[in-house]
């Protein structure tokens, strides 16, 4: 996989890159990699709020419960 990355960006990258103690490859990766995971999060949680609560069965009953009090206190 390659990413293109602008040309004024590539400093910034490398400062903190270099910061870090990584390479700016690595760097990079972990950027990409976390933003992918958040929007994968994100997905999972928009699938579960529009699943009727039977066809959450796989959930262990804490992560359930867990669930629902987030959902609670968000709405207050």
């Amino acid at each position: 996989m390659n990413i293109v990355i602008k040309e004024i960006l590539l400093q910034t990258l490398d400062r903190i890159a270099t910061e870090n103690e990584l390479t700016s490859e690595q760097y990079a990766s972990n950027i990409v990699n976390s933003f992918l995971e958040s929007q994968y999060r994100a997905s999972i949680v928009d699938k579960i709020k529009i699943e009727p609560i039977e066809n959450l069965k796989i959930l262990k009953e804490e992560e359930l419960k867990n669930i629902v009090i987030k959902k609670i206190i968000k709405e207050k």
